[in-house]
């Protein structure tokens, strides 16, 4: 938890995909902690990842959601503000749909929507990742190591960044950076449980809307903004368009100009600017 006021307003930062609470290093250091002082910040890692790996691995939507709620009742905090990156806009609309009144507003970057009109082409998409992993070779439950990763990285890292185009040598330039801060973000989460996640999102997706489609009046006062970038080519724009229309209540804000599903967790201008969008949107919705 960063920040020692006891009675600040609390936001919780749900991390993305296979990624420990590490991903939010710099987003706090750029975007969340200079615009935010007013507020106390909670981090943490999925059961099963990062520095939890002697807690059960919870995968399933519903237990994810269920983490969350206990967490929040162990340091007794009543109602929250909630963050998410890519999963972590899965998790956060699903506690919204079941425990309303624990939450003051819901923000994010890379949101995914459970109705997508195009949620086969998403869920072909994670099956080949799904596919590299499984090249690989032998998965054991046990944590990641540098030399683990490298083989990890020449296998899926083309298709993690495939929307981060640019030079050539601008390429080559940015690989030992990118290649560092995903290790940083993954480590020491085990490669089993990284292939579990992208097995489980693959059965998940096609099927997903059951999961909200009821649900979506529940949380439809709830203050909402959506951060999505327009060249995102892990969960397309698209899905937060039509999330938006879904939501009329929310706010949807647009990022281009080299922006994809993970550069502001890699580049601080960005990390700035999603930070900053955030800090004055909740200004505005008067928290």
């Amino acid at each position: 938890m960063i920040g020692h006021d006891s009675k600040a307003p609390v936001i919780v930062l749900l991390n993305g995909s296979l990624f420990h609470s590490g991903q939010w290093d710099l987003l706090l250091k750029c975007g969340l902690k200079p615009h935010l002082k007013k507020y106390r910040i909670l981090r943490y890692d999925y059961g099963g990842t990062g520095n939890s790996l002697k807690v059960p691995v919870r995968w399933d939507l519903h237990d994810l959601t269920a983490e969350l709620k206990e967490i929040l009742d162990e340091l007794d905090l009543q109602k929250v503000h909630l963050f998410g990156l890519s999963k972590g806009t899965i998790v956060e609309q699903l506690f919204a749909a079941y425990y309303p009144e624990r939450v003051h507003s819901l923000g994010g970057y890379g949101w995914f929507h459970f109705g997508y009109s195009k949620m086969n082409s998403i869920a072909d998409f994670f099956a080949s990742r799904l596919k590299h992993f499984a090249r690989l070779g032998s998965r054991e439950p046990v944590p990641l190591t540098q030399e683990d990763f490298n083989p990890l990285w020449k296998q899926i890292h083309p298709y993690i960044f495939e929307s981060f185009k640019g030079p050539k040598i601008y390429q080559v330039m940015t690989e030992p950076l990118l290649r560092k801060l995903m290790f940083k973000s993954l480590a020491p989460t085990p490669l089993r449980v990284m292939y579990d996640w992208f097995s489980y999102a693959v059965r998940m997706m096609p099927t997903a809307e059951k999961e909200l489609r009821d649900r979506y009046s529940v949380f439809e006062n709830i203050p909402m903004l959506i951060q999505h970038a327009r060249k995102d080519g892990t969960l397309p724009y698209g899905m937060a368009e039509e999330l938006h229309k879904k939501l009329p209540h929310s706010e949807l804000r647009r990022y281009d100009r080299g922006y994809n599903h993970v550069t502001p967790t890699i580049f601080p201008w960005q990390a700035f600017s999603i930070g900053k969008d955030y800090a004055t949107w909740l200004t505005q919705a008067g928290f």
